[in-house]
């Protein structure tokens, strides 16, 4: 019997949105945004690096090219609320996502995390999978870990001051966007 060779294309996973068609009018108006970002000299130069390279990704996307691991471009949700904010935050919304985005993948290791979530409250009664509340020897009420993040806690070891960010709320976690 002959022996027949197949060639198997490996299947290449990839991490939420990444193959998302991008429409030309989001790069286009993203595009000029970010590259009067570009050179800022209020921003360090390893800012100014980082937007480079997504203008570098901006660049590949319009040109066809494939993108690197380590080149970024703004996706759903990011394209709206990009646009939504005002044109002096851009540059540091663009940090933020990339920084967000980028790097857990990349195994880069920043001065502070990109968002800090803190759960003052563990009431919430979704069982999320992602969530650790569907392990029920953690959510059962009698284990101790379920309720409110006592104030003082709060107040002492958390403060806000404490973290140069924005801030954002969902449900009962207290989200700190840190730029």
């Amino acid at each position: 019997m002959e022996e027949q060779s197949i060639k198997i294309k490996p299947i290449r996973k990839t991490k939420g949105f990444q193959d998302l068609k991008f429409k030309k009018e989001d790069i286009d108006g993203i595009y000029t945004y970010i590259a009067a970002i570009n050179n800022n000299n209020s921003l360090s130069a390893n800012e100014n690096n980082l937007i480079n390279k997504v203008l570098s990704s901006y660049d590949k996307i319009q040109e066809g090219l494939e993108l690197n691991k380590d080149d970024f471009v703004l996706k759903g949700h990011e394209i709206s609320e990009f646009k939504s904010i005002k044109s002096k935050d851009h540059g540091r919304y663009l940090l933020y996502r990339y920084k967000y985005n980028k790097y857990p993948e990349l195994k880069i290791v920043d001065d502070y995390p990109p968002c800090v979530q803190i759960e003052t409250s563990s009431i919430c009664n979704y069982r999320c999978i992602m969530c650790y509340q569907v392990d029920r020897s953690f959510s059962n009420k009698n284990s101790g870990y379920m309720g409110y993040m006592d104030l003082d806690l709060y107040k002492n070891n958390l403060s806000i001051e404490n973290f140069d960010c924005s801030i954002k709320t969902t449900k009962n976690i207290l989200s700190l966007q840190v730029l």
